[in-house]
């Protein structure tokens, strides 16, 4: 029953209350940044491990965020570019 009342917890405080406040933060810029915003997320979140719980993060896992980071600024720009 504890184990339940955990799970319960962290649904609603970890995961409902973050995604409301993202959503409410997007609301308030423009759609370039709020692409930006929610394709890096994911990406920082293992760094963010890394950095306070010590996780090891290799290089593959480096090259990857390069990648993903560069494509989506790059996607971004050349909207952003192409839209003016």
């Amino acid at each position: 029953m504890q184990a339940i009342g955990g799970i319960l917890i962290l649904g609603i405080f970890q995961m409902a209350i973050a995604y409301i406040f993202m959503t409410k933060g997007l609301e308030q810029v423009s759609a370039v940044t709020a692409s930006l915003t929610t394709a890096i997320e994911p990406i920082l979140n293992p760094l963010l491990v890394a950095m306070f719980w010590g996780e090891m993060v290799t290089p593959l896992s480096l090259a990857g965020a390069t990648i993903v980071i560069v494509s989506i600024v790059g996607y971004n720009l050349i909207k952003v570019k192409t839209a003016t």
